[in-house]
């Protein structure tokens, strides 16, 4: 009987070290996991992409032929080959490449990327599987799931259109990458990625790129436009954490976005899309000086000019999401923060959650937004403005004065989003009103792209009417001389 017992007690003994170890295991995953998330700023930020072994990519013989073209063209000044230097998409990894922060969050299935240039994110499905892209994007339909505490993400249909450095590195669309995500011993976030590309290089071949925290990055909303009207370059020549005016970025957001693990039940978390929007706000009741601009504005249509808004010049319009919304919208939730991402115009909206507007605020298109659950009702309030947006397509003006608050309010079966937006801005209209739309949860597990900048052509400004100044372009492509193809130009 004796033995029997101690048999007894070495076996649950072993029951109990294999539970805990496997506890142990989840434990440590699960914390790695976590590690990932909030604010990373490069390490280094490579104009020209080794392989991990510190050697050029194995690149077949016509492939070679076309990135020694373009270094060439790059030694004389002449970076066209890159849609970046006239703000359009980067594509992958050329993202990954630049001199700008980026930010990690989670939510259910899915996990976000939110990069500081120009306001692009990109969305990794950790329940999709192996997707088979309908179309090419920008930067590709990426799907991941857990190793472990390692992110592994592969990401296909990447069009061929963009680069995979500054230096020219070329791509096909038969592209195909493999991330592998973690946090190393010493803190720092190391992205292995292992590339393939039979049209462009004989083998598989990897690069390493890693990244670290610093307590004083954030994620600002970039507008690379509005930089290069500025005359600054489009992408910025060194990592660091200064706005386009050349003045440190203020951050309004709470630092530790991080907190995932603490959030609360979800409620408006998913991919949503437009129930109910329209491209006019009618009846609004506007002041004098609201309606001298309309009135004007309505002049040029009726003389056949387009309406060149802050939309539509590739600007955030960031109240116009709220007026017109267009396209998909990704919610991600945590205890601080509810983020925004929105499909078209490509924006990034945050709303710190039991928050206040601190008491210096830099204006920007997108504002400051805080947040409080009443009931079953998100209500967001927004001050911060920068003026340069408009409600419609009218071009029905907004001013820095302008204050919204937004209720969210989810159907009993979380279906659809009633939401009501209140205009209040004494500038330009005579009193608040507010103006009703509503989403739908959508059957995407990814949203598309709308990269307004990525072909901007002679033709399409030639009858333009700006709405400010600021709106004209930049850069834009004109037709080359004989058989010679568009090619862009900038500073027209």
């Amino acid at each position: 009987m004796y033995h029997h017992r101690v048999a007894l007690l070495l076996c649950a003994a072993a029951l109990l070290a294999g539970v805990s170890a496997r506890a142990g295991q989840i434990g440590a995953a699960t914390a790695g996991r976590q590690a990932l998330l909030g604010i990373w700023v490069p390490d280094a930020a490579p104009r020209a992409l080794l392989t991990s072994t510190g050697k050029t990519p194995p690149l077949t013989r016509e492939a070679s032929k076309l990135y020694t073209e373009r270094r060439q063209r790059l030694g004389k000044g002449d970076a066209s080959f890159d849609p970046t230097s006239w703000c359009a998409g980067p594509g992958m990894p050329r993202i990954l490449t630049m001199p700008y922060p980026l930010e990690i969050r989670a939510d259910a299935d899915r996990i976000a990327f939110i990069h500081g240039w120009y306001r692009w994110f990109r969305i990794v499905d950790l329940g999709a599987g192996t997707v088979d892209p309908p179309l090419p994007l920008t930067m590709g339909f990426p799907v991941g799931r857990w190793e472990g505490s390692t992110l592994v993400i592969r990401t296909a249909g990447l069009i061929d259109t963009t680069v995979m450095d500054a230096s020219g590195l070329p791509h096909s669309e038969q592209l195909t990458l493999i991330e592998r995500l973690r946090v190393l011993p010493d803190g720092r976030l190391e992205d292995r990625i292992t590339i393939n590309d039979p049209e462009n290089y004989t083998g598989t071949w990897d690069t390493t790129l890693t990244f670290h925290r610093d307590a004083s990055a954030a994620v600002t909303d970039d507008v690379c436009p509005d930089r290069m009207a500025g005359g600054e370059p489009a992408e910025r020549a060194a990592v660091g954490r200064r706005t386009a005016s050349g003045t440190p970025a203020v951050s309004a957001r709470t630092p530790a976005v991080a907190a995932n693990a603490v959030a609360p039940a979800p409620r408006l978390t998913g991919v949503w899309e437009p129930k109910t929007f329209g491209i006019m706000v009618p009846n609004a009741p506007l002041s004098v000086a609201g309606q001298e601009i309309v009135t004007r504005n309505a002049a040029a249509m009726q003389a056949g000019r387009i309406m060149q808004t802050a939309w539509v010049s590739c600007r955030p319009g960031a109240v116009s999401t709220m007026t017109m919304p267009r396209e998909k919208i990704v919610i991600l939730e945590s205890a601080g923060e509810v983020t925004m991402l929105f499909e078209m115009p490509r924006m990034v909206r945050r709303v710190r959650m039991n928050a206040s507007h601190p008491q210096t605020l830099e204006p920007g298109y997108v504002g400051d937004s805080v947040g409080r659950w009443e009931g079953n009702t998100l209500v967001v309030d927004t001050l911060g403005f920068n003026g340069y947006a408009e409600l419609d397509a009218r071009g029905q003006p907004t001013s820095p004065r302008l204050h919204t608050v937004e209720r969210f309010t989810p159907s009993a079966d979380r279906g659809s989003i009633d939401i009501a937006t209140t205009i209040d801005d004494p500038e330009y209209y005579s009193q608040p009103f507010t103006i009703q739309r509503s989403w739908k949860k959508s059957p995407a597990r990814h949203p598309f792209e709308y990269d307004c900048m990525e072909n901007p052509r002679q033709e399409d400004f030639e009858n333009a009417y700006y709405v400010r100044e600021r709106y004209r372009p930049v850069c834009m492509r004109v037709e080359g001389e004989g058989m010679a193809p568009s090619k862009m130009v900038c500073r027209l």
